[in-house]
């Protein structure tokens, strides 16, 4: 019977390390994870700055492009004043 107990102790050392052992290797990465985040708390900084002006680049943009809009709009008034103008020579001639 001491020998069957014995057995039993092995074997539950065995499964205690190959549990402890999975969960190590499935709870490294989040640790790695973890401490480069901690690490990069003054990069923290520095991407919120390039975030900002990447921000503030989208916005010139945005206002460029509305400009833009209002330019394409007098164009196309003008176009149609001058082919108002010319339609009346075609005719005479």
């Amino acid at each position: 019977m001491a020998l069957g107990g014995s057995l039993g102790d092995a074997a539950a050392v065995i499964i205690t390390v190959a549990v402890l052992c999975t969960i190590g290797m499935l709870v490294w990465p989040l640790v790695r994870a973890l401490a480069r985040r901690l690490e990069s708390g003054g990069r923290n900084a520095q991407v919120q700055e390039e975030l900002d002006a990447l921000r503030e680049r989208l916005q010139h943009l945005e206002q460029g492009q509305a400009r833009m809009g209002e330019l394409e709009e007098r164009l196309e008034f003008t176009e149609r004043l001058l082919a108002q103008n010319r339609e009346p020579d075609r005719l005479e001639r």
